[in-house]
């Protein structure tokens, strides 16, 4: 049944997780939600799992007991037994049916696809908390900036209801997307790995041309933009860094 808020033929996005209670990630108490797929490769990436943008299968070998119901559900034989490695990312689809059969949680499908007027009703849950607390939502990653049209209505549909938005990005997006971003988030935080290029090419595997000449058009004229520099003994633990 359509509705007025209808995502009909709007871009979806893969989400990993949606952590609640969240008090590092905004003002007051907050949801985060992590999309999965970035442009970066940080070296010392803590959420590795929102790396790719497509759903995966993650095995914990500590939670096997070696049943074999997953090879039972697997229509692609994609499972290995008797290996620590137990997918065959090869062969895997990112079905879930191995995660759903396993009794232990060793195997689960990180990444679900949601769409803006379902997240945004899911995320709408927690007003209460956000009320008391001046907390919201945030999007975090991965990149949220890697799905704009997704990102954009569902930053329009939440502002409808009250809830203030916190985007956190790396800064590696197109410049089109400036504007957009502006009116949808309430706060950004902008996150700045290394000053020089070269080096941060080393530790990311881009340079930092693009986030830097964004960060400085974003400042130009958005006042809740707050840069966010991650201390890596080692890696940019320098005066210079």
């Amino acid at each position: 049944m359509s509705t007025k808020h209808s995502s009909e033929g709007l871009e979806k996005a893969i989400i990993s997780n949606i952590q609640r209670f969240s008090l590092h990630d905004g003002p007051g108490i907050r949801t985060t939600v992590f999309l999965k797929g970035c442009p970066l490769r940080c070296l010392w990436c803590q959420n590795p799992e929102t790396l790719s943008a497509r759903p995966e299968i993650s095995f914990r070998h500590e939670r096997c007991i070696g049943c074999g119901t997953c090879l039972a559900a697997c229509q692609y034989g994609a499972i290995i037994r008797g290996n620590d490695r137990r997918v065959d990312y090869s062969r895997c689809t990112a079905c879930g049916d191995c995660a759903k059969a396993c009794p232990e949680g060793a195997l689960t499908l990180i990444g679900e696809e949601w769409r803006p007027d379902d997240l945004a009703t899911e995320l709408a849950m927690d007003i209460d908390f956000f009320r008391e607390s001046g907390g919201g939502v945030t999007f975090s990653g991965g990149e949220p900036l890697m799905y704009p049209a997704f990102l954009e209505t569902t930053c329009k549909l939440l502002h409808e209801r009250g809830i203030t938005v916190t985007v956190e990005t790396c800064g590696f997006f197109d410049a089109s997307l400036m504007d957009m971003l502006a009116r949808s988030a309430d706060f950004i935080y902008y996150d700045l790995k290394h000053m020089d290029s070269e080096k941060h090419r080393e530790l990311t595997g881009r340079d930092n041309s693009r986030i830097l000449d964004n960060f400085s058009a974003l400042a130009a004229f958005y006042g809740c933009l707050q840069p966010r520099i991650p201390v890596i003994p080692g890696m940019n633990k320098t005066t210079k860094g």
